[in-house]
């Protein structure tokens, strides 16, 4: 017969193995413990994720500035006039230079003109704005009455390379010209044109 003292410390323990706490569940390992003691589940990030509130998406390019677009081709005559005009027909870039003064009358010779320092007496750049696009163009011809533009821009910088690219006459040779950083100014407004290269533009024939 067990003694009063021990019967007691048995019971004592057997209650206490009976009405021990659970043992806790480990955490999956998809489940993590926050800060305040919920549990908190972990997701795995998408590609190029950024924060809570979604990734902002980098600005794209800055579209470059519309340019006025301009023929590619030139057509000229005489010693020398190069005319082209853009796209819309009303505008047409005139170029005008002494090939005699600047000994454009071999092949390979050139001569680089500084619009900002020309003492040319001709026009040597200018630009002519017509209200409509004129039927024929005004220039390397000898017919008259033909229109007259409503505007005339004159350069105030940049730079215009000719090059002869053939010879076979000082009545029947061509040219390349070459436009750089060229800035032509109409009263108060002033506009930049494209950088231009016409290419063999046959000149030193006269109208008529």
């Amino acid at each position: 017969m067990l003694r009063p003292v021990l019967l007691t410390s048995f019971l004592l323990a057997l209650s206490s193995v009976a009405c021990g706490g659970a043992v806790e569940p480990v955490p999956s390992p998809s489940e993590s413990t926050s800060s305040s003691g919920g549990p908190t589940t972990s997701t795995g990030s998408s590609s190029g994720g950024g924060a809570s509130g979604g990734t902002v998406p980098e600005p794209g390019p800055v579209p470059a500035a519309n340019l006025p677009t301009w023929n590619d081709k030139a057509s000229g005559c005489g010693n020398v006039v190069i005319f082209s005009h853009d796209k819309t027909g009303r505008r047409f870039l005139v170029i005008r230079a002494d090939a005699q003064r600047h000994g454009l009358t071999k092949i390979g010779e050139t001569a680089t003109l500084d619009l900002a320092t020309s003492d040319d007496e001709e026009d040597v750049l200018r630009v002519d704005t017509f209200a409509t696009a004129p039927n024929e163009a005004p220039y390397c011809t000898d017919i008259g009455g033909l229109d007259k533009p409503t505007s005339v821009a004159s350069p105030v910088r940049g730079t215009i390379t000719f090059t002869v690219t053939r010879y076979t006459s000082e009545t029947s040779y061509g040219v390349d010209v070459k436009l750089e950083g060229v800035v032509v100014e109409t009263g108060s407004s002033s506009e930049r044109l494209p950088d231009l290269t016409f290419r063999n533009v046959g000149v030193g024939w006269l109208p008529g």
